[in-house]
Order: C-alpha cells, then sequence, then structure tokens
C-alpha cells in the first residue's frame, strides 16, 4: 500500500480537501502535517462567523458536534469531500492529521494553490479560526 505526506502550510484548505479525498478514494494512505497553517480564503470577519456559528450548533447531548482544535478541523473538511458510503468510511481511515510535524514526516511535492498564489486576496489560518473560537 502506497502512503503520502502532504504539507498543508499556506495551502487553501478547500483545495487541499479535494485532492486528499481524491488520493485517499484511490487507496493510499495520506499523512496531513501543519493542518494548523493550512488557510481558508475570505474576509476575516466572514470566516471567524461562519465557524463561530458551525460550533453554536446543536446541542452538547445530541449534537452535530464541530470540532475546535485544528487538526481535527482539517480532518472534517476531508472526511466531507468523500462518499457518504462504505468506501468513503473506508477511505477516512487511511487519513491522518497533524498540527505541526511530530513525526518528522517529509512531504512530498504535491501541487496546490498557496497563499502566494492568491495575490491581494484575503485569508485567515486555521490556527487563527481555533484561537478567534
Amino acid at each position: 500500500m502506497s502512503e503520502i505526506v502532504i504539507d498543508a502550510e499556506g495551502t487553501i484548505l478547500g483545495r487541499m480537501a479535494v485532492t486528499v479525498a481524491e488520493h485517499l478514494k484511490d487507496g493510499t494512505d495520506v499523512y496531513v502535517i501543519n493542518a494548523d497553517k493550512a488557510i481558508v480564503t475570505g474576509d476575516r470577519e466572514n470566516v471567524f462567523n461562519k465557524y463561530r456559528k458551525r460550533q453554536e450548533l446543536g446541542n452538547r447531548e445530541s449534537g452535530p458536534h464541530y470540532p475546535k482544535a485544528p487538526a481535527r478541523i482539517v480532518k472534517r473538511t476531508i472526511k466531507g469531500m468523500l462518499p457518504k458510503n462504505k468506501d468513503g468510511r473506508q477511505a477516512f481511515k487511511r487519513l491522518r492529521t497533524y498540527s505541526g510535524n511530530p513525526d518528522g514526516l517529509e512531504a512530498d511535492d504535491i501541487e496546490m494553490k498557496t497563499a502566494a498564489d492568491l495575490k491581494g486576496r484575503n485569508y485567515v489560518s486555521i490556527q487563527e479560526i481555533t484561537a478567534h473560537m
């Protein structure tokens, strides 16, 4: 079984999630490092409000339960890109997300849009979002 390591630092969360989901559906084990440094595009206040509303949904007993940890937010975003069936559940088991790089993993060279490609657009890191929550 093959594996791939993706460095999320400076990558756009949604675009990275699609790429990761494609690799997971192909049967590849995926490790996402520096998940807390992924970015979400948009106006700061709008992004903060969107994630705050997600956090306030439901109640403690019945959910939905939205994560507060950066690596868990990235993992949940990727889960939303997977099929909602047995194949999607099997693919999700092959995903590991980390804040930072705890195992000293070396990232593979995969082409993705980053903050450098945004040229003047607003963005917020996942780390800032969780600190604001």
